[in-house]
């Protein structure tokens, strides 16, 4: 299935549903372009999978058990300085292109 940008907008309200008011835990780089973010919410705890790949680019929640790395990269240890312990205020697109903005509040 393509994605265009009325599936990224509709995939986006429904990770906001679900991730939004969340708190980062935890980020693990699983590969160079495979991310898992584990965000805590009311309802529980969410695990994130974002890919970045140029083949095979996506994200969504899952419940799969993935191998985490014993120690992480820099560009991971980049993510964990400025993501970890945010809220996450809202997920969306931007223009309705296949663009995904994720908004997250941080202590400085």
């Amino acid at each position: 299935m393509s994605m265009d940008g009325r599936f990224i907008e509709k995939l986006t309200e429904e990770l906001n549903e679900t991730l939004s008011g969340g708190r980062i835990q935890k980020i693990y780089q699983l590969t160079d372009t495979d991310f898992l973010w584990m965000v805590r919410t009311y309802a529980g705890t969410h695990k994130l999978f974002m890919s970045v790949s140029t083949s095979m680019p996506r994200i969504h929640i899952t419940n799969f058990k993935y191998d985490t790395p014993d120690t992480p990269a820099g560009f991971c240890m980049l993510l964990r300085k400025h993501f970890e312990s945010g809220i996450i205020k809202s997920i969306g697109t931007i223009n309705r292109d296949r663009l995904i903005d994720i908004t997250v509040e941080t202590k400085n």
